[in-house]
């Protein structure tokens, strides 16, 4: 987001006392998803036939499923966009395509370290729609807790309709990662909705656009799915189309985690051959097929995110110079 955007009185006195344990656990995060990324990659290169296999595969693949691979983060970017725009606008003036906007702008920003795209928005809906800091981290939760409950209902669903899912996955081994996804989905989100009402605050934005925001989430979910379909494909190693999605749930969570880069590779690499073998152990070996697809997923979406990321920030400065003006 562009620095032309204020940020509030409290940053001309220096870093409040309790901000500092904040940043340091951001660097600390940076510095720990650095490391992971730097695991996966030392795990590739000592599994480097598989990984050339992987490499052959890729060549002789199919242009379209290439040309899909690369372009369906497109379309995860307009439907989180349509989440946020839906919990957002009762709130105040913001069209779709702002919306848009700012999250394509927040997308390219957050790869950096510390997310500086979620508190850029924050700030923009301060400074140009009025909507009061507050109500942002309110929509921010909501939307974190409507994900977390649209991606366990796609996994559930799943699992529902899909009898092989359930024969081929252990129990032993189902259980425990729908359980910890859901966890991980729900508690981070009610803490600080609870956090947020302690403070004064409304804690979320309920009511018909919450529903609609999980209905949302849950066609977002199958999106991921696809792109690891695809993945999977792309390298040569076809996955039922239910793992695929449980992978994409994992993989949304891993998301959310303050680690950018590593920590969902890992997740993403572990989960996949878990799924995929009913041993009690799995090994570095056996999730390198899975950190190699997400990786590709990874590199799909910085592919978007540069294009997509520049023009929405050079939307966004412009549009805050008209309304200054």
């Amino acid at each position: 987001m562009p620095a032309t955007i204020p940020s509030g009185d409290a940053s001309a006195n220096g870093p409040s006392p309790a901000a500092t344990p904040a940043r340091w656990l951001r660097v600390v995060g940076f510095v720990l998803g650095i490391t992971l990324l730097a695991a996966a990659a030392y795990v590739l290169v000592l599994q480097r036939d598989d990984l050339a296999r992987c490499w052959q595969a890729a060549r002789h693949a199919p242009a379209w499923i290439v040309l899909a691979t690369l372009l369906l983060p497109l379309l995860n970017w307009l439907l989180t966009s349509l989440i946020f725009w839906t919990l957002t606008r009762r709130f105040g003036s913001v069209g779709y395509r702002e919306m848009s906007m700012l999250i394509g702008s927040a997308w390219l920003l957050n790869m950096l370290p510390f997310k500086p795209g979620l508190m850029g928005r924050i700030a923009y809906h301060k400074a140009i729609s009025g909507i009061p800091v507050a109500t942002s981290i309110m929509v921010t939760i909501t939307a974190l807790l409507t994900g977390g409950v649209g991606i366990v209902i796609a996994l559930t669903a799943q699992l529902a309709i899909d009898g092989s899912l359930r024969a081929a996955v252990p129990l032993a081994v189902l259980a425990p990662m729908v359980a910890t996804v859901f966890a991980l989905a729900i508690i981070p989100g009610v803490v600080f909705a609870w956090i947020n009402k302690r403070n004064g605050h409304p804690a979320f934005a309920g009511g018909p656009a919450a529903g609609f925001a999980i209905i949302v989430r849950v066609i977002d979910t199958h999106v991921w799915a696809i792109r690891y379909l695809l993945a999977f494909r792309l390298v040569g190693l076809d996955q039922p189309y239910g793992v695929c999605v449980l992978v994409a749930g994992v993989s949304q969570i891993a998301g959310q985690f303050p680690i950018q880069f590593g920590f969902r590779e890992w997740s993403v690499g572990v989960s996949s051959a878990a799924l995929r073998s009913s041993a009690p152990g799995i090994s570095a070996a056996a999730a390198v097929p899975g950190i190699t697809v997400d990786l590709i997923c990874r590199a799909a979406e910085i592919v978007c995110a540069l294009p997509i990321g520049l023009v929405s920030t050079l939307w966004v400065y412009r549009h805050i110079r008209r309304n200054r003006a």
